[in-house]
């Protein structure tokens, strides 16, 4: 394989898995759009259709870090026929995955507030984490 054939397929690896972080990110940003206009006219199954979308949102990082990794491992098969900036380049571009694994983790995060907010405010009031409004 030759430098450039490398560049390009890894370059192009790399732009799939830097389109599945946006594309993260929008299905996490329509997801919290959807919880606030749930939260403004209360549509009993709409609380389900944001985790559901929270959930396709990891699940869309997790195959693309799947696949990406898959990608990096199968061209480091070559390894031995590899320049030395083939190699680095290889091991540079590994390091992008690390990005998606934080933004799943950030996702996770909003995702489990909104499930705590959504599901257990009730039981937040029950044991006093969470003030009742006092009417005076």
């Amino acid at each position: 394989m030759s430098s450039t054939t490398l560049f390009d397929q890894a370059s192009g690896q790399l732009n799939f898995l830097l389109l599945a972080q946006r594309n993260m990110i929008l299905i996490s940003a329509f997801s919290l759009a959807l919880a606030t206009f749930k939260t403004n006219f209360n549509y009993p199954l709409m609380k389900y259709f944001v985790i559901i979308l929270f959930a396709y949102a990891i699940a869309v990082g997790a195959k693309s870090i799947d696949d990406f990794n898959a990608y990096i491992k199968d061209a480091k098969i070559d390894e031995p026929a590899l320049a030395a900036n083939e190699i680095n380049l290889l091991n540079r571009y590994e390091d992008w995955v690390y990005f998606s694994y934080t933004l799943i983790a950030i996702i996770v995060i909003i995702l489990l507030t909104f499930v705590q907010v959504e599901f257990f405010s009730g039981f937040h009031k029950l044991f006093g984490f969470k003030e009742t409004k006092k009417i005076n």
